[in-house]
């Protein structure tokens, strides 16, 4: 058997990546695996929703990343608190870690499991139909690009 020791997994923050962090979180603590939360701020101004307002005296990116930690932090706490995992090892292994790039989350995704060892890569999938998914989504460009083992966990 394969031993994975680092999982990557990246989150966008939509219910299949939860999903997908949740279950990551889950296998992790079975075979004592340490675990990231990547999130890729992609195409980085001009493609951010304006959902939130960037008060006028701060940096835009780093407003825009901090507030990407702290979703990040927020998941891994509710990791932290869900029955079905080991709370102690899921604070001690994982980590988490936002990257800024003009390229597709899904080139930078795979360069990140590169450039850091990752044995695992774990994402969700929205698994949408129709004109997105014969442009190619994030998962489909992982899947053909990385060089580490992909989980791709269905939405619920």
């Amino acid at each position: 058997m394969i031993d994975y020791n680092s999982i990557l997994v990246a989150v966008d923050f939509s219910p299949a990546a939860q999903n997908a962090a949740r279950r990551a979180g889950e296998f992790s603590s079975l075979i004592g695996a340490k675990m990231t939360l990547l999130h890729v701020l992609e195409h980085f101004p001009e493609d951010i929703p304006n959902e939130i307002i960037v008060p006028e005296n701060v940096d835009t990116e780093q407003f825009y990343v901090e507030q990407a930690q702290a979703r990040l932090i927020d998941l891994r706490n509710h990791l932290d608190h869900d029955d079905s995992t080991t709370a102690v090892e899921i604070i001690v292994s994982t980590a988490i870690d936002v990257v800024v790039s003009p390229h597709s989350a899904g080139r930078v995704i795979s360069e990140y499991a590169v450039q850091h060892n990752m044995d695992l890569i774990i994402m969700g999938n929205h698994g949408k139909p129709g004109v997105l998914e014969t442009l190619g989504s994030t998962t489909s460009k992982v899947l053909h690009t990385a060089a580490a083992d992909i989980l791709v966990v269905k939405q619920e």
